[in-house]
């Protein structure tokens, strides 16, 4: 199946002409087949300046799958009568949405988010892998241009590697002011809870809360006794002054 669509992609690159004033008979291929050459058609297009704006319907996109990576301008469209605006979020991950979700809470902690209204727009920049949600009206994206993944001279410092979990300060970790270090691969987040018992409500407020990713690199923090320390979505890399041993 990739094959054949492998070989309908590239007669379409090497004879645009001809493709252009052909008729093809696709009547004796599946309809999976046909579903999968219309879904990797429908992502070479809308690559493409000329293709113009879509809409998209309040929703979650995943960038890469369901939305090509680029500069896209976005505005603003109606879904009811009465819509007067549109939120959009960039979140790093999926896990990153979810925990907003959880909490009932869209804009925690994305890497960027705004609103656009009637008569205006913004430029974003989505790149592949990138979780882009729409919130209480559609909108409208018009692609630019490429978007060009930023390079990051950025090494994980030696230390010690800290897994997800929640600890306890004094018993699991040492209580002290660390260092708390992006661990170079994927984006993790960390709290800090006065009241261990919190720990485990996603409605509790945190004494501290930090997202560590290439953009963040690292974090300090002063790691009470007693306190609860949560670690989510990837594992950290933490430097103490004296150092230490994670068992």
């Amino acid at each position: 199946m990739k094959k054949f669509i492998a070989l309908i992609l590239l007669l379409m690159l090497v004879v645009p002409t001809a493709m252009a004033e052909a008729d093809f008979d696709f009547t004796s291929y599946s309809y999976d087949q046909l579903i999968g050459i219309k879904e990797q058609l429908d992502a070479e297009i809308a690559t493409r300046p000329e293709a113009g704006a879509r809409v998209l319907q309040p929703g979650q996109y995943v960038v890469g799958k369901d939305i090509a990576q680029g500069i896209y301008d976005v505005g603003f469209v109606p879904a009811e009568a009465d819509d007067t605006y549109t939120n959009w979020y960039i979140y790093d991950t999926k896990q990153m949405y979810d925990y907003d979700v959880s909490r009932l809470y869209l804009g925690d902690l994305p890497r960027d988010e705004g609103r656009v209204q009637e008569g205006s727009s913004v430029k974003v920049e989505l790149f592949d892998g990138d979780y882009f949600v729409i919130y209480r009206s559609a909108a409208s994206i018009e692609r630019t241009g490429n978007a060009v993944p930023v390079e990051y001279d950025y090494t994980a410092p030696e230390g010690t590697s800290i897994p997800t979990g929640i600890y306890i300060i004094g018993e699991e970790i040492p209580a002290g002011k660390y260092t708390i270090y992006f661990n170079g691969e994927a984006p993790s987040r960390v709290r800090t809870y006065a009241n261990p018992e919190d720990a485990t409500n996603d409605f509790k407020d945190t004494d501290f809360e930090a997202v560590l990713a290439m953009y963040n690199t690292s974090v300090e923090v002063n790691l009470k006794e007693g306190y609860a320390f949560r670690l989510e979505y990837n594992s950290v890399i933490m430097k103490k002054s004296e150092g230490f041993v994670f068992d």
